[in-house]
């Protein structure tokens, strides 16, 4: 058994809670640390056999939260200056900086395995200006060739790489694991829940303008910089119903109370957007919902293969209306979704990360196998 450190940069991630949970069932010692951007939550708390170290300072998001920023980079560094692990998983590129770099200004670096968890590339996710954003993908890909395993959550992420890097990759699909009871009521026809960050804005009005054309009830949950601007937009328009930040089981249990689960991402938006296997998409599949998602996407092709929804285009809303009424009406074969949920399980990567973990905890580095 091992000592353990995660990091997410908001509290609750859910991808990060169930990985850390799955290395607590095993026996190993797990810490994390994560940003509280509420600022209410515990400094120090243990759950389900998970110790939480927490950076608590109360932030916005985007720019809003440049300056925390700094503070939460200065708190990982200090953090592993610190305190010893065996293997230490930071999760994207504003918590793999300040772990390797503590790890070889401490000497550490020998002793110590670092797992890259990379949900996002960080460049496509965080920054417009373009000179900059070039510096931080190379950036990126230098130092995901300098760790000891690299977990991707969807296999179009290496696109983002240019090459294969030279760490095992072992996917880590974002599938939920959470048993979901639901009453069978139906409560709204549309339901959309993620990160409501500015990049979204242009996306969300699409989303709400073709619910109120299709006369539709939609239900957005969320958090982030559109927040107030969804708000106020719901208490306009009585179609539209805004739930907020929801805890992950409240999320699955409104998401089964739709009729249908929007998954829509502009292409053009961001790399990010095109390759994703979003948290939306993976649930409308577990809760076996008819999914809405965005023509020029990754998840569209998914779509069109397995026939579990409909692939709308993004500011056409006379074209998508009629696909939109199509979700919320329309049967839609059970066979597709048994696929997609057998290829996409969790308990098959919880068996592949738990046997990295293992490998790298029981073998040198150089013994290590790789893991696609």
């Amino acid at each position: 058994m091992g000592k353990v450190l995660l990091t997410a940069s908001f509290a609750g991630i859910p991808r990060v809670m169930r990985l850390a949970r799955a290395l607590a069932e095993e026996g190993h010692a797990v810490h994390v640390i994560e940003w509280d951007r509420s600022g209410t939550l515990p400094p120090t708390e243990l759950r389900e056999g998970v110790l939480f170290l927490r950076y608590r300072k109360k932030s916005g998001f985007g720019l809003r939260s440049s300056f925390s920023m700094i503070r939460w980079l200065i708190f990982q560094f200090l953090h592993v200056i610190r305190f010893d692990y065996d293997i230490i998983q930071p999760r994207n590129l504003d918590s793999l900086v300040p772990v390797l770099l503590a790890l070889w200004i401490s000497r550490k670096r020998s002793r110590t395995s670092v797992v890259y968890d990379m949900s996002d590339f960080y460049a496509e996710s965080y920054l417009p200006i373009p000179i900059i954003r070039l510096f931080v993908a190379s950036l990126e890909r230098f130092l995901v060739d300098k760790v000891d395993a690299l977990l991707l959550v969807s296999p179009k992420q290496m696109l983002q790489l240019l090459k294969r890097p030279a760490p095992p990759i072992v996917m880590v699909y974002n599938f939920p694991d959470e048993a979901v009871q639901s009453t069978g009521e139906v409560e709204y026809d549309l339901y959309y829940a993620g990160t409501l960050g500015r990049d979204r804005c242009w996306e969300l009005i699409q989303i709400i303008a073709l619910a109120s054309l299709a006369k539709l009830r939609l239900a957005i949950a969320g958090f982030g910089e559109c927040e107030d601007f969804v708000k106020d937009i719901s208490e306009k328009l009585e179609n539209v119903i805004f739930l907020g930040r929801l805890g992950r089981k409240e999320l699955l249990r409104k998401a089964s109370r739709s009729r249908a689960i929007v998954s829509v991402h502009h292409p053009r938006s961001s790399q990010n957007y095109r390759i994703a296997l979003p948290n939306k998409f993976l649930d409308a599949i577990k809760l076996r919902k008819p999914v809405i998602v965005a023509r020029g996407t990754y998840i569209a092709d998914i779509v069109r293969r397995y026939g579990i929804g409909v692939a709308i285009e993004l500011g056409d809303l006379k074209s998508a209306v009629g696909e939109v009424l199509k979700a919320v009406s329309s049967e839609f074969p059970e066979e597709g979704f048994t696929s997609l949920e057998s290829l996409f399980s969790w308990n098959e990567s919880k068996k592949r990360y738990l046997s990295l973990i293992s490998g790298l905890l029981g073998r040198s580095k150089k013994d290590i196998p790789v893991k696609p």
